[in-house]
């Protein structure tokens, strides 16, 4: 998400919390979707679906804001949400096999996660690495102007680190001026919020796309626990994570 009135970007990583982020960042500044359309490809994109606002690599939205904005990107504030990596693979999995066949009951699409709901969770955690994601949906929601991500999201799938989501092409960290945690969600939102200087500061955050399991710690034995702990090693070592006892 791109707010060109109050300068910021929210890297919107998957199964971080950030469509709640969003949402609650949106009813603070009593803004729509279509409240931050600015440029003739942000209004496609709005057209296309009222009340989505697309996933994006940080690189691809600094590119949209110099290409189409014709502003430097510097000026705006950005922050995003990451995620325990172990956390976060149990809610992709759980939030796949909820729908009957991995199919979006509303879009009758398949899920990028579409292909989780016909193996158990430790066939996807061993096999990470060989399993593809679907990726049409990023040129889909994002009218193919989402290169980098998709790059992304082609070369690793599930393994995908929310680091390289806000990393450059070397795969050094870009300049970003907050991240928060999933696990610190409403405390670190209120943080933000006041540096985004929203007018209201939320009591509690709505929990939005959901998926419905156990404390992630229950599905791991010590050989997936190593899986991930080798694949996410720049998520564990960059935001201090750890499998929890």
């Amino acid at each position: 998400m791109i707010d060109h009135d109050n300068k910021f970007i929210q890297v919107k990583i998957s199964k971080c919390a950030s469509t709640t982020v969003q949402k609650s960042i949106n009813n603070d500044f009593n803004k729509l979707p279509f409240n931050y359309v600015k440029t003739e490809y942000e209004l496609k994109v709005f057209q296309k679906n009222l009340q989505w606002i697309p996933h994006y690599h940080l690189l691809d939205q600094i590119a949209r804001i110099e290409k189409d904005v014709l502003q430097d990107s510097k000026e705006y504030f950005k922050f995003t949400f990451v995620r325990n990596p172990w956390d976060r693979l149990v809610s992709h999995y759980f939030f796949a096999t909820r729908f009957k066949g991995g199919i979006d009951p509303i879009t009758q699409k398949p899920l990028p996660q579409q292909i989780l709901y016909k193996i158990s969770f430790k066939e996807f955690i061993m096999n990470l690495e060989e399993i593809k994601m679907n990726t049409d949906w990023v040129g889909e929601q994002a009218l193919d102007n989402a290169p980098y991500l998709k790059k992304l999201l082609d070369n690793k799938g599930f393994s995908n680190n929310c680091y390289d989501w806000i990393s450059d092409e070397n795969g050094k960290m870009l300049p970003i001026d907050f991240i928060g945690k999933f696990e610190n969600l409403e405390e670190d939102y209120n943080k933000l919020a006041k540096l985004i200087n929203c007018s209201i500061l939320p009591t509690s955050l709505p929990k939005l796309n959901p998926s419905n399991h156990k404390h992630y710690t229950t599905y791991y034995d010590k050989d997936m626990i190593q899986v991930v702990n080798r694949l996410f090693e720049k998520d564990i070592e960059t935001f201090k994570y750890k499998f929890e006892n």
